[in-house]
């Protein structure tokens, strides 16, 4: 098998774990990193990985080289740190070139001059590393399920500019409708990206999701709403130094709101089924065909007639379920249900069966 340069960037970032060891075996304690971003845009170009140390507010950027680093990368890795500083200046950055071998001694020496830890490491030991790890999570799940990954467009952490509007605005934890609609622009900023969405689309998903997770409630006919004591709880766990990151808080908040009212909302029914589908679907299925079986699933055959609107609903809804915590993906692009995913899919289920053994019991009478 081929391993492309982004194969060996996926493990290392879905899989941070083989990162972690592969630094400790270097004389490095990094056990406190976790994923901050994945070939994040920057003026000069992209970096590849950058990891979070939660525990020192340290941001580790990383370039990952397919064979032989030279002078460009150094080069260019040099730049992207000097453009992260003033990104995120409040975080101490660390920067990390990661190659099977470097060009001249010339290279690493001004590496070292510049602050920058220099790695060989080797392309096939990396993804055999990732082969154990995916055969012992699958061993520990119980299932051999890896499914197709469709990049999807929407992320839960373009949610957070509403909530931070809302913890901003005068009125902390009330608004109304037609001023959340006025103020769109300001809740969709972050400082690298714009969504560039017509309004009453964006303006209808905020309000949607903050009522599907319960964190905004309707109090009136006027299109007044209030944050619940969840959406309180969203608003208080904003990262005051990157407010628009989607954390390990909130997803847990939003995992609690999943649970406590199983199928309360379209978006839960649409993430249940991406576990149905991630779940069930036989290997033997082609890629493409997955999009058509979620669109059945959620019973819009007839709604979403377009190949286009199928393909973005189903990249739409596996990005939610991934960034939950509840699927996971493979350096190839294939899904499969984590640990929390299978425990969540059982409870579903089973609500799912009982409520519609249920409904067509009360059909029949």
């Amino acid at each position: 098998m081929y391993i492309s340069e982004r194969i060996i960037q996926n493990i290392f970032y879905y899989y941070y774990e083989i990162i972690i060891n592969f630094f400790k075996n270097h004389g490095l304690d990094l056990k406190n990193i976790i994923p901050f971003s994945k070939e994040e845009i920057l003026h000069t170009g992209r970096i590849d990985l950058i990891f979070e140390d939660t525990s020192k507010n340290i941001l580790h950027a990383i370039e990952v080289q397919l064979g032989d680093a030279d002078g460009d990368h150094k080069d260019r890795l040099m730049s992207y740190i000097k453009e992260l500083k003033k990104r995120y200046a409040n975080y101490k950055i660390f920067g990390y070139l990661l190659a099977e071998d470097f060009q001249s001694e010339e290279i690493i020496n001004e590496l070292e001059d510049n602050g920058i830890k220099w790695f060989k490491y080797s392309s096939d030991t990396i993804y055999n590393k990732y082969e154990q790890f995916l055969t012992k999570t699958e061993k520990d799940l119980g299932l051999q399920f890896e499914f197709p990954s469709v990049i999807g467009f929407a992320r839960l952490e373009y949610f957070n500019g509403f909530f931070l509007w809302l913890k901003n605005s005068k009125n902390t934890g009330s608004f109304n409708k037609e001023n959340l609609k006025e103020n769109y622009k300001v809740i969709l900023k972050r400082p690298s990206q714009i969504i560039d969405v017509e309004k009453t689309q964006r303006f209808k998903q905020i309000l949607t999701f903050s009522e599907c997770f319960n964190l905004v409630k309707k109090i009136n006919d006027k299109g007044d709403y209030i944050l619940t004591n969840l959406g309180q709880k969203y608003v208080s766990s904003l990262n005051k130094n990157i407010p628009w990151r989607f954390n390990k808080k909130m997803k847990n908040i939003l995992l609690t709101s999943f649970l406590l009212r199983p199928f309360s909302s379209g978006i839960k029914l649409g993430i249940y089924n991406i576990l149905k589908v991630t779940k069930n679907t036989p290997k033997s299925i082609q890629k493409l065909e997955l999009y058509k079986i979620f669109t059945f699933l959620c019973g819009k055959l007839n709604d979403w007639k377009k190949n286009t609107t199928r393909k973005d609903a189903y990249n739409f809804y596996s990005h939610y379920t991934e960034e939950l915590g509840l699927i996971k993906r493979t350096p190839e692009d294939y899904f499969y249900l984590t640990t929390i995913g299978v425990t969540v899919f059982k409870i579903y289920d089973e609500y799912y069966k009982t409520y519609f053994h249920a409904k067509q019991y009360l059909m029949e009478i």
